[in-house]
């Protein structure tokens, strides 16, 4: 199937056929692809989104950008393949350069659709501005560099998307992956699900040296398959699963230094052993932020979580950098170099208690919310969602924060509970957290440990610490 795509004359992309008021909606891509060409090409865009005529040339766009094309796995080698593309719906046609440039028009644009479109949100819960900005054609288009990020990153950027065998999840993505890797991948249909995705890990493994490949297996929310997997092999047929830390921000986390992992399997695969580093052992959790999210959820999950923090350090000044770490765990140190953690500190908690004052005016505010409150910041309700959905949503869903008993915050797994261990493996990104099953440990999910982000336990471990002695870990 590479082959013929990368060989034909023209590959086309069949979106349908016309409904929705679909070619409305690709007229009105060319009529802002060549707004673009004009000078001031950014203002008037400005003023056509906020413009009450042409809402419904949005609309249309909306539901085009949500059509189930850009939801199948096996169209994915297509657009990368294709020397000329062109898109197809009903009659209608346009090149793919087209879609790709209203997409990234629109992601240029973000915040100004978010305060235009604030209440918009489509059938499938996503709001006008995500659909738009991060929908249709921002799900294909920048695999064009796929080639040089190797398996893992295309696995699970594409998790989502959708195919009937689930080996396919694999299998599917060969054709954009180097001439180097491609052949290292044995396509057998004999093989099982299991078999598959063992293989996945051994692979990522074996080539990069890297665990961070076990960051993928999610395991809240709770997924039921007809595979029984070991609780560290990604289930790449899991579509609702949340990306791990350091794929999520694309950070620079290096919580292991620079050295690689230290592995091995055993009972048919079914164990792998590795190296690890323990932090502590998890105290006090709070409660899990579960989809569908929403600017509510969110706020009554901080409400929930900083109460666990204020059962540890209280609201007093002196306890400034413990909501500074606080702040920073929320966000999982996003903007790390661009604010300093007072400014995170006052933004975070002025939008915060803002928000609750507007939404939930029956919640007393402690004095220090209500100091925050008060200070001279843009507080409308756009600058909020904006704040919460860039700053927290992504970060938060689907985990939870908890405490350490030495007192380190966390934001893991929402599977995680009281007395799982929190550890550093040898060769991987982020920390991860491990429960005691009998002989061995269960996989939980990576974590955000502040303080152990950029290779501390590895120092410590070094300088002969008692308690960060390096130990092995069978993950079952």
């Amino acid at each position: 199937m590479t082959k013929v795509y990368s060989q034909a004359y023209e590959v086309a992309v069949w979106l349908g056929p016309e409904y929705e008021d679909s070619s409305n909606a690709l007229q009105w891509i060319q009529q802002i692809n060549h707004l673009y060409d004009l000078p001031y090409g950014d203002q008037k865009f400005k003023e056509i989104i906020t413009d009450p005529a042409c809402l419904s040339h949005l609309q249309a766009l909306v539901c085009l950008f949500e059509r189930s094309y850009w939801s199948r796995l096996w169209v994915v080698q297509e657009v990368h393949n294709a020397k000329d593309l062109n898109v197809y719906c009903g009659s209608a046609s346009l090149p793919w350069t087209c879609l790709t440039q209203i997409s990234s028009i629109f992601r240029l644009h973000l915040n100004d659709l978010t305060q235009a479109f604030q209440e918009k949100v489509s059938v499938a819960g996503y709001t006008w501005a995500t659909i738009l900005s991060n929908h249709g054609p921002a799900r294909l288009w920048d695999i064009r560099e796929a080639s040089r990020t190797g398996l893992l990153p295309n696995l699970i950027f594409h998790r989502s998307k959708a195919c009937v065998d689930a080996r396919d999840k694999v299998f599917g993505l060969l054709g954009i992956l180097s001439l180097y890797e491609i052949p290292q991948i044995v396509v057998d249909y004999n093989m099982s699900v299991r078999e598959v995705y063992i293989n996945v890990v051994e692979h990522v493994l074996r080539t990069t040296g890297r665990l961070d490949v076990i960051c993928a297996s999610v395991h809240f929310p709770w997924h039921q398959s007809a595979e029984v997997l070991p609780s560290w092999v990604p289930d790449w047929s899991q579509t609702d699963a949340q990306p791990p830390i350091s794929f999520l921000l694309s950070s620079n986390f290096n919580a292991s230094g620079s050295g690689g992992a230290t592995y091995s399997f055993s009972c048919q695969r079914r164990r792998l052993k590795i190296s690890a580093i323990p932090i502590d052992v998890v105290h006090i959790c709070g409660t899990h932020l579960s989809p569908p999210r929403s600017i509510n959820t969110i706020l009554i999950v901080m409400f929930q979580w900083r109460l666990r923090l204020l059962e540890l350090v209280g609201t007093g000044s002196s306890n400034t950098a413990a909501h500074e770490a606080f702040c920073r765990t929320l966000c999982l140190d996003r903007g790390r170099d661009q604010i300093s953690p007072r400014d995170l500190l006052e933004w975070t908690y002025h939008n915060f208690a803002i928000a609750l004052q507007e939404k939930y005016p029956y919640l007393a505010l402690d004095d220090q919310l209500k100091s925050y409150a008060n200070i001279p910041m843009p507080n409308s309700t756009y600058f909020q969602n904006l704040v919460f959905e860039d700053y927290f949503a992504d970060a938060m869903a689907g985990r939870r924060f908890f405490v350490t008993s030495n007192g380190l915050l966390c934001l893991g797994s929402g599977a995680t509970r009281s007395s799982d261990l929190v550890c550093v493996p040898l060769g991987c990104s982020t920390p991860i957290i491990l429960r005691k099953i009998n002989e061995g440990y269960k996989y939980v999910g990576d974590v955000y440990v502040d303080g152990y982000m950029y290779g501390k336990a590895v120092e410590e471990m070094k300088t002969d610490m008692p308690y960060r002695q390096l130990q092995s870990c069978v993950l079952i």
